[in-house]
Parts: structure tokens; C-alpha cells; sequence
């Protein structure tokens, strides 16, 4: 597609709201508590490529009264993430996440992850979780990235930081990795 990323607007769009809150809220798609022991994915192997039955939306700061846009696309064998940032109407975030995988990923014969990313000289944010829970705990892990180079960010599960509204938990469970429910990127101009 040639159309160009959405840009930020200065007033909050009801519209696109109702779009993200549609996307990840279908009726029939609402799922609450644990996501089980889910299929096992074996080390070395793909969790995500275009054409697989992952899918990926965005999650802009729309949902609370924000004002940035992005979009995701599959293009070349890739996937592209792109859009505009803005902190007017207290937003400054933009994200792109899977709904909640059914089953869930097992990945508790890994380590970890790896993405492949080509970034833009910023510092971004893998998210996991391994519940279903919309508002739960995000299992977070920080990286940068080069401007226009491609790069293999190493996420180490030991390395993931509980978090919940890009506040550090205490006291929570430890990441369970034999159900990993949701995978998201995340782009912040704030914290």
C-alpha cells in the first residue's frame, strides 16, 4: 500500500477509539484470567512473520483521550510499524499488539526471544504477558535501536520487568513463559 502512515491530529477522534476498542474487543473475543499452558514452540523456531495467523493492531494513545496514530502493514516479508507521536491531549504513546493469542504460546523451552528489527535511532519497548487480563501485568523489555539498520535485539525472559501503566510492580509472580498470551511493540515520548 502506498498510503502514508496517519498522522496526529490535535483533537480526540471518537471514531478511532471505537476502531481499537473494536479490533481487541470484538464480541466473542473477550477472555479473562490465565492463558494456560498454550502450543509449545520449540527453540529456534518463528513466533511471528507475515502471513502468519498472528495478527497485530494498533494500540494508540486514542484510547485515552490522546492524539497519536500509527499503523501496522505486512509488505516484502516484513512487518512495518510506523506513524507520529504526539503529546497533545496527554497522550505520547503509540503501540502495535496482538489480540490474545488462542491458544497461548509455550515458550518455556527458551530463554528468551529475538526480534529482528530495522529501527529509527530510538528506544522502544518489547511487551509480553502471560495472561489474558487487558489492564494486567506487561512483562517489558527496553532496547534501542540504529537509525536504518537492521538488528537482532536479544530478550532475555530474566530480563523482563513487571509493569502495569509504565509503573514498575513489586511482589508480583514470575513470568510464565509456558503462556505467553500477547506479544506488543511500544513507542513512548514520555517515561
Amino acid at each position: 500500500s502506498d498510503e502514508p502512515a496517519p498522522k496526529a491530529s490535535r483533537g480526540w477522534q471518537p471514531a478511532r477509539f471505537l476502531r481499537t476498542a473494536w479490533y481487541f474487543n470484538a464480541p466473542g473475543s473477550s477472555d479473562r484470567g490465565s492463558g494456560a499452558t498454550g502450543t509449545e514452540v520449540r527453540g529456534g523456531a518463528t513466533i511471528w512473520a507475515p502471513g502468519m495467523d498472528i495478527g497485530f493492531g494498533v494500540l494508540d494513545d486514542v484510547v485515552m483521550g490522546g492524539v497519536s496514530a500509527s499503523r501496522f502493514r505486512e509488505e516484502d516479508g516484513v512487518g512495518i510499524w510506523e506513524g507520529d507521536v504526539s503529546t497533545d491531549n496527554n497522550g505520547g504513546f503509540c503501540g502495535c499488539r496482538t489480540r490474545n493469542l488462542r491458544p497461548a504460546l509455550d515458550l518455556s523451552r527458551a530463554r528468551g526471544v529475538v526480534l529482528r528489527v530495522k529501527g529509527d535511532g530510538r528506544r522502544y519497548k518489547f511487551i509480553l504477558r502471560d495472561d489474558t487480563d487487558w489492564n494486567g501485568t506487561s512483562w517489558a523489555f527496553s532496547f534501542d535501536t540504529q537509525a536504518g539498520r537492521w538488528m537482532d535485539v536479544k530478550v532475555p525472559f530474566g530480563a523482563l520487568i513487571p509493569t502495569k501503566f509504565a509503573r514498575v510492580l513489586q511482589g508480583v509472580p514470575p513470568f510464565d513463559s509456558s503462556s505467553v498470551t500477547t506479544l506488543q511493540l511500544t513507542y513512548s515520548k514520555v517515561r
